[in-house]
């Protein structure tokens, strides 16, 4: 019953606080005032990013097939938080479904390399509705992409924060996230 009553009180914390129109900078925004958006190199400057920044820029279920071949090594290591698979088809049907169920927008900010092996920070905002409600959320990641001697990409990692921009906003997963967060200080 009291976790009914935390996850009810976050909830209703959080409807009021998304109906005020003015507050503090979200996460992402906080760092992107705080590291920029061009502290690495441009991905301009970087033709191997060109595919993956192409399937990115045109996320939509007819883009994804084509793009994904051009962008991806047959086989491959992908993990993304919610799943890691090792061949294209299965990226190719995955991504597909999300672009179904989600409008995504990703902004490229940066990156650095070495060798075969880049990291590439970028923001992400996705649309999806959750039951009753439509949802917007912008997230700050990182993906380490590796090449291989074709420019496909054999090995991609994302690190973000995945509460932030996507557990918070489920209903009561959020709340009981808000409820762990604030017993560890995070939120005093």
């Amino acid at each position: 019953m009291a976790l009914l009553r935390t996850s009810l009180t976050a909830a209703f914390a959080s409807l009021l606080s998304a109906c005020s129109s003015s507050g503090p900078l979200t996460p992402h925004q906080d760092y992107l005032k705080a590291a920029g958006t061009e502290t690495f190199s441009s991905i301009e400057q970087e033709p191997r990013l060109q595919g993956f920044v192409a399937l990115m820029n045109d996320f939509t279920p007819d883009n994804i097939p084509n793009a994904v071949e051009r962008a991806y090594a047959e086989s491959f290591y992908f993990n993304d938080t919610f799943h890691s698979l090792q061949e294209r088809e299965e990226l190719t049907r995955y991504f597909a479904a999300m672009a179904e169920k989600a409008s995504t927008s990703v902004q490229f900010l940066d990156f650095a390399s070495t060798g075969d092996d880049i990291l590439l920070r970028w923001t992400m905002t996705l649309k999806f509705k959750v039951w009753w409600k439509q949802v917007e959320v912008t997230s700050i990641g990182i993906s380490h992409l590796r090449f291989n001697d074709q420019g496909k990409i054999v090995l991609h990692q994302d690190y973000w924060d995945s509460a932030e921009g996507f557990y918070n906003h489920l209903p009561l997963v959020g709340g009981v996230l808000q409820k762990i967060r604030s017993g560890v200080g995070a939120d005093q």
